[in-house]
């Protein structure tokens, strides 16, 4: 489900400044179309045209987002299963890229926190996993997400004890991401991890 604005020769009144945010927070979720693996993908960023909703949920989560063609973004609120992300109860995640994103300058993966839509002020600043950094993977990689770090915390992204969201981006995508053919992995919740 898109984010898309009705159609209206209403003026604003007071009321809508104080259900604006609302709305907003609201319709962070579904800002994309989902992909079938518990991802969506914004496709439109930068080019929104009269669709005024959608406008103001991209600058309310990501102030002067590239459009598509510089950067292909996903992201996701849930599970494979459907169930919130949330680093509750020393759950862990993982995503498996076996086929990594397709990107011709890097791709990253960022945690932020579900309530306020801020980045997650994640221990030793490790804010993203990615292909852009020293030590990244530069092909397929496992990447943990958990509060606490797995032995091999080469490809761990750190997440908040309480709900969070994903958001994966490609910089310089190839046309696998912007066309469909490449989508993200679903995140599987660990065996045996509540």
């Amino acid at each position: 489900m898109s984010v898309r604005s009705p159609k209206s020769e209403t003026v604003c009144s007071p009321v809508s400044f104080v259900i604006a945010p609302t709305l907003l927070a609201q319709s962070r979720p579904l800002l994309g179309e989902p992909v079938g693996t518990g991802w969506t993908q914004v496709l439109d960023k930068g080019a929104h045209g009269d669709n005024f909703l959608a406008r103001a949920v991209m600058n309310f989560v990501g102030l002067a987002a590239n459009v598509v063609e510089e950067n292909c973004s996903y992201n996701t609120y849930v599970d494979a299963t459907g169930e919130p992300l949330t680093g509750a109860g020393d759950r862990t995640y993982r995503i498996d890229l076996a086929d990594p994103p397709p990107a011709e300058a890097f791709w990253s993966i960022t945690v932020y926190e579900a309530e306020s839509g801020r980045l997650y002020d994640a221990p030793d600043a490790r804010y993203s996993v990615g292909s852009g950094g020293p030590g990244s993977p530069e092909g397929p990689a496992l990447i943990t997400v958990s509060t606490a770090p797995p032995t091999d915390s080469s490809t761990w992204l750190p997440c908040p004890p309480y709900p969070f969201f994903l958001v994966l981006r490609m910089y310089r995508p190839t046309a696998a991401a912007t066309t469909g053919q490449w989508r993200p992995p679903p995140v599987r919740r660990r065996p045996g991890r509540r």
